[in-house]
């Protein structure tokens, strides 16, 4: 009682400082920043450092997987597949996060909150896939 929580990280474990390239939403599609905010913190494993970055949410159509004020580590990819969470960007620098969904008839982006209808990726590619989520209580 009284002592503050820590998380040790074993010697073994190696560190990196990733970028946070500004906000996506989690909504209709916005423009995000190219520019880093700053970094955060992750554990190298295995994973390519050089490939990662990260952006903060904004809005709620992907909740309850991602909150707004969520922060997201992103690996840069061009392809993913069906049932992935991926920065799909479109025209004009807009970008959004939504879960990806492959059909016969093309990938729809859909939100994890069903206040929000699915839309077709048409239009639009994959920047990314969502790798793990860091969220402040």
């Amino acid at each position: 009682i009284g002592k503050p929580r820590t998380l040790g990280v074993s010697g073994s474990e190696r560190i990196a400082m990733i970028p946070i390239l500004g906000h996506v939403p989690a909504g209709p599609a916005v423009g995000t920043y190219p520019d880093a905010e700053g970094h955060i913190p992750v554990v190298a494993g295995r994973e390519d450092v050089d490939g990662l970055f990260a952006l903060k949410i904004k809005g709620d159509s992907m909740e309850p997987t991602l909150m707004d004020r969520d922060t997201v580590v992103v690996r840069w990819q061009e392809a993913a597949r069906s049932e992935d969470i991926v920065v799909a960007r479109f025209e004009g620098e807009e970008s959004t996060v939504k879960r990806l969904k492959l059909r016969p008839t093309g990938a729809i982006l859909v939100p994890d909150n069903p206040k929000y209808p699915p839309f077709p990726l048409c239009g639009g590619t994959i920047a990314g896939k969502v790798l793990s989520l860091i969220r402040r209580l």
